[in-house]
């Protein structure tokens, strides 16, 4: 079996026997199926069954696919107890709880989450590229209600214009 590729240099190989570079002539395969893999880095990697026939030259011809680039970006999944939160991510438009942010640059970002009735919460994530980063729950705390001192009304104190004193035999 001859094997070409484009481009040229891809690892051929079938199974049990170790890789050449291609082009590549593989002699004395039995006649039948061989299973036949081809890799080259930066393209998708191919695997053909290739059916040999007694006594006839075969030759595989193969253009390789590029690889699409690796991912660069990250995202973030943000859900918060209770939902309906703001969630904030510097340079990112704000959302809502349950939250997704798409295309992040990997790398440290802080969150910070606000709703009313609750402390805010800042928590710094990483983000990885590929698969979206997925943040725990963030528990909010309810913040504390201020108890009011209840006011007793009471009323003006007033004193009489003159006093008496028992005993003293007359108004002070």
């Amino acid at each position: 079996l001859y094997v070409r590729t484009r481009p040229m240099g891809a690892q051929v190989s079938r199974i049990g026997a170790a890789p050449v570079a291609s082009p590549a002539l593989l002699p004395g395969l039995p006649a039948g199926s061989t299973r036949i893999s081809v890799r080259l880095e930066g393209y998708l990697p191919v695997e053909r069954t290739v059916d040999i026939k007694a006594g006839e030259d075969s030759v595989l011809d193969l253009t390789l696919q590029p690889a699409p680039p690796p991912r660069t970006t990250g995202s973030l999944r943000v859900s918060t107890e209770p939902a309906g939160a703001e969630v904030r991510i510097a340079g990112q438009p704000a959302q809502t709880s349950p939250a997704r942010f798409d295309g992040l640059t990997p790398g440290t970002v802080r969150i910070t989450v606000t709703k009313e009735g609750f402390e805010p919460l800042e928590q710094s994530v990483e983000v990885r590229p590929g698969d979206p980063t997925v943040v725990p729950a963030l528990v909010l705390k309810a913040r504390p209600v201020p108890t009011a001192v209840p006011r007793v009304a009471t009323p003006p104190l007033t004193l009489p214009k003159s006093l008496t004193l028992p005993g003293a035999g007359g108004a002070l």
